[in-house]
């Protein structure tokens, strides 16, 4: 199997059918992330395309053999960001609760636990949340949300000890201490 920093330099050579393949193998995981950035769907693969559209737009930017993953993540949240910030606070609110509305009823039809642990997730601060999704849902090592989130391998390590611990705390305010356990 080739490599995705081969496909990206192949693209970078003018290879299309390189995009394709990486397209192939990122979409389900980037539109995974994004969702769980945004907790909405429609605006999901909207920005999923924009991703994609700003790899082939930009690939001249990539430096090979640089690891490609966390460049292509970087691309996904950065447009998170600039979607949140399109957003003013009173309508970004409702966004959200109506999302976890719909979220928990969907989820505790299949499992509270997993309800629980969606609501906490989506109450942390954006650095906590992002070094979470990328970590347990985007499976990234530390060094790969460092190089993501273009921050030393240090303050990832003390985010994601922050996010779980604030993780925790919520779970077992809620009386779901569990639950906490697991995580």
């Amino acid at each position: 199997m080739v490599s995705d920093e081969e496909l990206a330099r192949q693209l970078q050579l003018g290879n299309d059918a390189a995009f394709e393949t990486l397209v192939h193998r990122y979409h389900g995981p980037i539109f995974g992330y994004i969702y769980r950035q945004l907790s909405e769907g429609s605006e999901v693969e909207d920005l999923v395309q924009k991703t994609f559209l700003r790899v082939y737009t930009r690939i001249e930017r990539y430096k090979f053999p640089r690891p490609f993953k966390p460049w292509l993540y970087r691309i996904a949240l950065n447009l998170c960001r600039d979607y949140w910030k399109s957003q003013d606070g009173e309508s970004l609110t409702l966004y959200h609760e109506a999302a976890s509305e719909q979220r928990v009823d969907s989820i505790f039809s299949r499992m509270q636990t997993r309800n629980d642990l969606v609501v906490a997730l989506h109450s942390l601060e954006p650095n906590y949340k992002e070094v979470l999704v990328l970590r347990f849902f985007q499976d990234l090592k530390i060094r790969e949300i460092a190089d993501v989130l273009e921050i030393p391998v240090g303050t990832v390590k003390w985010r994601l000890f922050q996010a779980l611990k604030q993780m925790k705390s919520q779970l077992e305010k809620g009386g779901y201490s569990g639950a906490a356990e697991d995580i």
